[in-house]
């Protein structure tokens, strides 16, 4: 039986469609849907992609019928860079993760997170970003948004300020990591080679001439992560930020606590989660 698909570009249209999302992935999306309607299709890296814009459509893939669906083949990129942690994992690791994970946001403990939240805001607004500008000058916003999640984001999951040499690590290693990896990941050879037998978007990035800065990066943020967690596991307190919280975490149906590797990679989810995105919210 012939496989019934919505509309959407074919032939010399879908080519365009291809190149242009390794430059801008939502521009031809949103063209897409405007064009064909709240659920289209078109074949890219030898795959059906069925575009959902209605949120008749997006409920059921969301909320109704969510088991049918796995994260598919777009967050490779995410597991390069956060491993298996809530954002990249699924099935019974997903389940397990989010029942040790969800009791760390209850209301207890965001009150505990509130007052690192409020006293690095406080300490932003007296510093140099946020003060008056002389005829002239200019202030790149972005930029101290991001010191300032950064700070928020180093004191709720560390317990500590990361305004000092670690943030002189982290900021840059961060911005590469996500900078490098979304680039090399767009460019039209990448592609190509990830398509190729034996292949995959790992791999494939591996062949860019920016690949070696991008790993250096990673394995900086990597670096800090490992020093946090061998300085905490020494303490008889794992304390109540939430790297504490992810020690002292327990399953309730089989009593275990994360692996080393689990806490560093649920790490490294919080800590892009709530610096990148947050940021460039603050900014808009």
């Amino acid at each position: 039986m012939t496989e019934r698909l919505p509309p959407g570009p074919r032939g010399l249209e879908n080519v365009r469609f291809v190149l242009e999302t390794t430059r801008d992935f939502m521009k031809p999306l949103c063209r897409m849907a405007s064009e064909y309607g709240e659920v289209a299709s078109t074949h890219a890296r030898g795959r059906h992609i069925v575009a959902i814009s209605g949120s008749e459509a997006a409920r059921q893939v969301l909320i109704s019928n969510q088991d049918n669906y796995d994260k598919g083949i777009e967050y490779e990129l995410l597991r390069i860079v956060l491993g298996d942690g809530l954002l990249t994992s699924e099935g019974e690791l997903w389940r397990r993760q989010r029942r040790l994970v969800q009791p760390m946001f209850a209301k207890r403990h965001l009150k505990h997170f509130t007052g690192h939240m409020t006293a690095a805001t406080a300490d932003a607004l007296e510093g140099r970003p946020f003060g008056p500008l002389v005829d002239g000058e200019t202030q790149d916003q972005n930029r101290a948004m991001r010191e300032l999640t950064l700070d928020v984001v180093g004191r709720a999951l560390f317990g500590a300020d990361l305004t000092g040499e670690t943030a002189a690590r982290v900021g840059p290693a961060m911005d590469n990591v996500l900078r490098l990896g979304t680039r090399m990941a767009r460019r039209l050879p990448t592609y190509a080679a990830s398509m190729l037998p034996g292949m995959n978007l790992r791999r494939a990035i591996a062949l860019n001439p920016e690949s070696r800065r991008f790993q250096r990066s990673l394995q900086d943020l990597h670096r800090v992560i490992e020093e946090v967690l061998l300085e905490r596991r020494a303490l008889e307190d794992a304390g109540e930020d939430l790297l504490g919280l992810l020690l002292s975490a327990r399953d309730e149906e089989t009593g275990e606590a994360m692996s080393a590797k689990q806490v560093g990679d649920e790490l490294m989810t919080f800590m892009l989660a709530g610096h990148e995105t947050t940021s460039n919210a603050l900014s808009w």
